[in-house]
């Protein structure tokens, strides 16, 4: 409900009160590009199911004359987009720590398979800077 009324409010100081019959898809995304540069991709997708109501309302109460709903495109989230690809040195360094603790049989695994991932980077990173120094 809120960011409909936020929506209203930045139309009608825009375009005043009449301005709301003659709402655009470029006045909808003028206003998801105003809110869109502040906010995560999760929160960019919430604010536009959020809005994706107010036209759709408008005109099923014959306030404007198309439903501008559709045009509201929300951004795909992917399932581990929060999840960093690369860890930094001192993260590497915690997990390892953490993972030598654990005792169990999949623990054991679970460390050897992050050291032998943490060895194989250092060898490829060794490599490439003996590439550069050689060419």
């Amino acid at each position: 409900m809120w960011e409909a009324r936020y929506f209203l409010a930045w139309q009608f100081d825009r375009n005043g009160v009449e301005g709301l019959k003659g709402v655009t898809v470029g006045d909808i995304d003028s206003y998801m590009d105003l809110r869109g540069s502040k906010l995560t991709r999760s929160s960019l997708k919430s604010t536009a199911e959020r809005l994706r109501s107010l036209p759709r309302y408008l005109h099923r109460t014959a306030r404007v004359a198309a439903d501008l709903s559709p045009h509201i495109i929300s951004p795909r989230l992917y399932a581990y987009e929060g999840v960093p690809s690369i860890l930094e040195r001192d993260q590497i360094t915690a997990v390892l720590a953490s993972t030598s603790m654990d005792m169990t049989a999949a623990g054991l695994r679970d460390h050897a398979i992050l050291q032998l991932g943490t060895v194989r980077n250092f060898v490829l990173e060794v490599m490439m800077m003996e590439r550069r120094i050689i060419t």
